[in-house]
């Protein structure tokens, strides 16, 4: 039997009673092979959302869910620029500088209040949450900007949630986007929505992911624009283990959002994107200085980008 043809095995088979209306098509073999194989990758993807939804402990969500309310506070714990700042301000181009001043001030106050709610910062001396606030906040309020940014039309919305309209918002985001034109520069500002353009896709339009980022920079020492200042830390290993636990949560959770090997690619992007936003924190804090209307700049803001 073994030495048969396949044609003599199969005239066997129908003498020995096979159905001819059970053999199957080409077209059938294909489709059922094509169901195996979904089959098959249905069970890998509910084997790797179960180890993926392993990653996260009850700690980690709950810290997570703490940093998103902790965040939403913040927007909510003093008034929004464009709740201040009339239309008619913002025309007056010859009040440009205090203008911009004051939004970026508003911005500070806002970001220094969402770190005040987080429990590892308020646990430092006083010394250190000052040294880490100075040396780190102007970085901070770039990344901010990508959780405000619109790449289409290359404006940074104002985060007032009572202002629904959306037609308000984007000419409040114009107005402020006009005098940033005439108080950096054109160029200035072509190349800061250069960088937010270039790197704002690395989040997936994750709010958490950058909310994290916030505090992870908060705690980042070897990237601080003002290193004279961060290299007198009281507690330095306290401030690294803190920077290594909120790191170490990131990477869970871009884990848990995908895959391990997904979540080392987008490790290293956002590992770049840091180096970007470093360099025009630098830039920034460089243009801000070689302003010279200084009496008129709030002391906050004097601090932050080391005006004496």
């Amino acid at each position: 039997m073994k030495s048969k043809c396949q044609r003599c095995r199969l005239i066997k088979c129908f003498q020995s009673g096979m159905r001819k209306d059970h053999l199957s098509t080409p077209e059938e073999k294909l489709s059922k092979q094509k169901r195996i194989e979904e089959n098959r990758s249905i069970r890998l993807t509910k084997v790797n959302h179960e180890n993926t939804s392993s990653i996260l402990t009850d700690i980690d969500q709950f810290c997570l869910l703490q940093i998103s309310n902790a965040y939403q506070t913040s927007i909510e714990s003093i008034p929004s620029a464009s709740s201040v700042i009339s239309f008619d301000l913002l025309a007056n181009k010859a009040l440009s500088f205090t203008t911009v001043t004051e939004i970026d001030k508003i911005s500070a106050m806002k970001l220094i209040n969402f770190i005040r709610l987080i429990p590892e910062f308020e646990s430092l001396n006083e010394e250190d949450r000052i040294t880490l606030v100075k040396s780190n906040l102007v970085t901070l309020l770039i990344v901010r900007d990508l959780l405000l940014f619109d790449r289409q039309h290359q404006i940074v919305y104002d985060d007032n949630i009572h202002m629904t309209k959306q037609s308000e918002r984007e000419k409040f985001a114009q107005c402020v986007k006009s005098l940033c034109i005439l108080f950096y520069g054109y160029e200035e500002m072509q190349i800061y929505f250069s960088c937010l353009s270039n790197i704002i896709d690395i989040f997936d339009k994750d709010p958490l992911i950058i909310q994290l980022l916030l505090i992870i920079l908060l705690f980042e020492r070897g990237l601080s624009i003002n290193n004279e200042q961060i290299s007198i830390l009281f507690d330095g290993k306290r401030i690294f283990d803190v920077y290594s636990q909120y790191v170490e949560l990131l990477f869970r959770y871009l884990i848990h959002r995908s895959s391990f090997t997904k979540a080392i690619c987008k490790m290293l992007h956002i590992v770049e994107s840091i180096f970007q936003i470093h360099n025009h924190a630098q830039r920034y804090q460089q243009l801000f200085q070689s302003k010279n209307d200084y009496y008129f700049i709030d002391p906050l803001l004097k601090s932050l980008f080391q005006i004496k």
